[in-house]
Order: structure tokens, then C-alpha cells, then sequence
């Protein structure tokens, strides 16, 4: 039994899904440090010298990428904002995770091109700055499942209520006997 308290105490992410959707302060923070990480993604890609790399055969497409990463930065700060304002939303917090993955996809290929045409030691730093990011990045992943899997149990119990109240709508009204009433009597002037 103590051996399941220990586990429980090192790993809480293992119950975690049981506990629900994290709370609002807790993802502003994780946002914060999100802001953070697109600020020095858009600062290692923007230190590259992609112009050098080109001059060395390496393909332009590179300049491309390192305006992408730069653009998504700076959406994924603003997102990140919007979010933490509205926390519930999950459009938004769709929106942040996809800017995320697309920033560290296309930074994958500039961290091989750096490899490649700058040096090993910059395509290195690129590499630990995805490395970093991967706890931010699976916070705001199981914040994503939670905020959704919360949303539709919520569209479930709404449903099942409105179709509880059509039901009862829909039955026909029980009959009310109807009594003969007399119109009543013509009284004379006085």
C-alpha cells in the first residue's frame, strides 16, 4: 500500500487526468513560460545567417522558414495571451498547440540546416530549446485533452437535459374535465 502512495507522490501526472482541467493560474503560468520560449525560438532563428547559408548551396526555402518561425512566435505570444485571458476557450488553446508544433517542426529543419551550413554548436542550442520546451509543450497538450474532454461532458449533460425537457413537452396534456359553468344571470335594473 505505501509503495502506491510513493508512486502517486513522484508521478502525479499519472492521476492527473482524473483530477480535471487545470486550474486558471496555473495555465497563465504555463503561458508566461510559453511567451518566454517563442521569444528565444524568434531570437536563435532570427541570429541564423541564413544569407551565408545560401551562399553556400543551401536552399532558400530556409529563409522562409526562419520568417515562418518568426511570424508564429509572435501569433503564439499573442494566443498565449488571449488564452490566459480566457482560459475556457478552446478554439484558443487549439490555436497555441498547433502554432506550437509548427514552430517546432519548421525549427527541426533549421536546427539540421544549421548543422549543416552555420555550426554544430548553434544547430546544438536549437536542439535544447526544443528539449526545454517538451514539459511546457506537454502541459499545455494534457490542458488541451482536459479542456476538451470537460467541454464535451458539459455538451452531454446539456443535451441529455434538453432532450428531458422535450420529452416532457412533448406529451400530450393530461385531460381536465371541464365543467359546465352557467353564464350567469341577466340581473335587472334596480
Amino acid at each position: 500500500m505505501k509503495s502506491w502512495a510513493v508512486w502517486l507522490l513522484l508521478f502525479p501526472s499519472l492521476v492527473s487526468a482524473q483530477d480535471g482541467i487545470a486550474p486558471a493560474w496555473d495555465m497563465r503560468s504555463t503561458l508566461a513560460q510559453l511567451a518566454g520560449q517563442a521569444d528565444r525560438y524568434r531570437q536563435a532563428v532570427t541570429a541564423l545567417q541564413i544569407d551565408t547559408w545560401v551562399s553556400k548551396g543551401a536552399s532558400p526555402a530556409y529563409r522562409g522558414q526562419q520568417q515562418s518561425v518568426q511570424r508564429e512566435a509572435e501569433y503564439l505570444k499573442l494566443v498565449g495571451s488571449r488564452l490566459a485571458a480566457n482560459p475556457e476557450k478552446l478554439s484558443l488553446a487549439l490555436d497555441a498547440f498547433f502554432r506550437l508544433q509548427t514552430i517546432e517542426t519548421v525549427l527541426v529543419s533549421l536546427s539540421e540546416g544549421a548543422g549543416r551550413y552555420e555550426s554544430q554548436q548553434v544547430a546544438q542550442s536549437m536542439s535544447a530549446l526544443l528539449t526545454e520546451n517538451s514539459v511546457t509543450r506537454g502541459k499545455l497538450r494534457q490542458y488541451l485533452v482536459d479542456l476538451s474532454v470537460s467541454q464535451e461532458q458539459e455538451q452531454a449533460v446539456a443535451l441529455k437535459e434538453a432532450q428531458r425537457c422535450m420529452t416532457i413537452l412533448s406529451r400530450p396534456a393530461p385531460d381536465i374535465p371541464q365543467t359546465q359553468t352557467k353564464p350567469p344571470a341577466k340581473q335587472g335594473r334596480p
